[in-house]
């Protein structure tokens, strides 16, 4: 098991942020580390293909 975050500890808000504290307004949940993996993937790879940089904003739609 490993610990997920949202936001997203690779964006600014994220725990684990460019500020390394998030300002509290975040959540934490165990979770498989291999889905934790493959999303840290997937994420980049987002990042990567619509140039999201540093400090750039982006919103997160959640799909049903």
């Amino acid at each position: 098991m490993e610990c997920d975050e949202y936001p997203f500890a690779s964006t600014y808000q994220g725990a684990a942020g460019p500020t390394g504290k998030g300002h509290g307004h975040y959540s934490v949940r165990a979770v498989n580390g291999k889905h934790n993996g493959d999303h840290g993937s997937a994420l980049k790879r987002f990042y990567d293909a619509h140039h999201v940089a540093s400090s750039h904003p982006f919103c997160v739609s959640i799909a049903n």
